[in-house]
């Protein structure tokens, strides 16, 4: 889970970053998913509203219970409890929600120029 393309963790591995360091916040910790969604003080506001959609759609707080990997790859991909597509639906919309919200890929979704 810690080899997505787009945190500085694996850019940093593949020599495409310099460093490793989160660039959102001032705690020299390495910019990986779980840091992303977890930890990162940059993205607490909205960390706030995908737990309480989280919680709303799980009828529990699954982030008080479980463990940091475990945690976001639930979040990704999904809950053994989700036993309907709207679940999933709401999920989904939760997670994206949170990505926009935090404009953290938003140098990933700048238009490109046409050739």
């Amino acid at each position: 889970m810690e080899e997505y393309i787009c945190y500085k963790h694996h850019l940093y591995r593949i020599c495409v970053k310099d460093n490793q360091k989160c660039d959102y916040c001032d705690t020299n910790n390495i910019e990986n998913v779980i840091h992303y969604f977890l930890k990162c003080p940059a993205f607490a506001t909205e960390r706030s509203t995908l737990i309480e959609c989280v919680t709303e759609i799980m009828h529990f707080n699954p982030f008080i219970i479980e463990k940091d990997k475990k945690l976001c790859e639930m979040i990704l991909f999904g809950f053994h409890e989700i036993t309907h597509w709207k679940m999933a639906e709401l999920l989904y919309t939760a997670v994206t929600n949170y990505v926009s919200s935090t404009k953290h890929f938003s140098e990933l979704l700048k238009p490109t120029d046409s050739v």
